[in-house]
């Protein structure tokens, strides 16, 4: 099957065929599915798919109560900023901040709203490391609540505590499984462009970004299946 799914692969050349006059009224992703389906059976969708949660947390934290949601998880953030905050005064103003408001917009559309809580995951691990490329949020390099409460405390009380976080926080990788159902034909597509641009030995592009969203709800302990922590960022 695998040397099937690469003689497909390598007839085809998206590129090309989308550069021409004649080209498919398809997004990208969809087109290589549907042709790979004509070419070989279509690919059945499997019972469960692997996610992919990007942050940076305290080194040996085993999410034993799971991915929390922003609503659930953003006491325990405010506690471990205090806890950990460089000096006496920087905790106070943190702990006013918690209590008085953060003047960073950002946090205040976030906060208060289940739209972004999440908790929030890709499909293919290799976004993580070109974020930047991708126009995507550098998660291993700062969990965007914590960005905004580091700008916040910037803006009401001039200091820069992004650095001293960063270095306090370890960029991970939380893997868990989720019932494939919820979330069937994008994901068989994208995980298609992966799998065509690890062939043609491109690098990863915006065909490869599809998204989970918990709305809100909590990701259960039983559901990750590893907690990988990075030593080189």
């Amino acid at each position: 099957m695998p040397e099937d799914l690469y003689d497909v692969f390598d007839s085809l050349d998206l590129d090309l065929i989308y550069a021409s006059a004649e080209s498919p009224d398809e997004e990208p992703n969809k087109y290589l599915l549907e042709r790979l389906s004509d070419e070989l059976n279509r690919p059945e969708l499997p019972e469960q798919v692997s996610w992919f949660h990007f942050t940076r947390t305290l080194p040996g934290n085993e999410f034993t109560e799971g991915l929390l949601p922003l609503g659930k998880v953003l006491p325990q953030i405010w506690k471990l900023l205090i806890d950990t905050a460089p000096s006496a005064e920087i905790a106070r103003e943190l702990q006013s901040m918690q209590k008085n408001g953060v003047s960073d917009f950002q946090y205040n559309l976030k906060a208060p709203d289940s739209f972004h809580w999440g908790p929030f995951a890709y499909l293919v691990p290799a976004i993580a490391l070109h974020s930047q490329s991708l126009s995507q949020h550098d998660y291993l390099g700062m969990p965007e609540i914590v960005e905004d409460i580091c700008n916040g405390l910037n803006e009401s009380a001039g200091f820069q505590l992004f650095d001293h976080f960063r270095e306090l926080l370890k960029p991970c990788i939380v893997k868990f499984v989720n019932n494939a159902h919820d979330r069937g034909q994008d994901t068989l597509e994208t995980a298609c462009a992966y799998l065509y641009g690890c062939r043609k030995r491109e690098g990863p592009s915006s065909s490869w970004i599809t998204c989970f969203d918990a709305g809100g709800e909590t990701i259960s302990a039983s559901a990750i299946a590893s907690v990988r922590f990075l030593t080189s960022l």
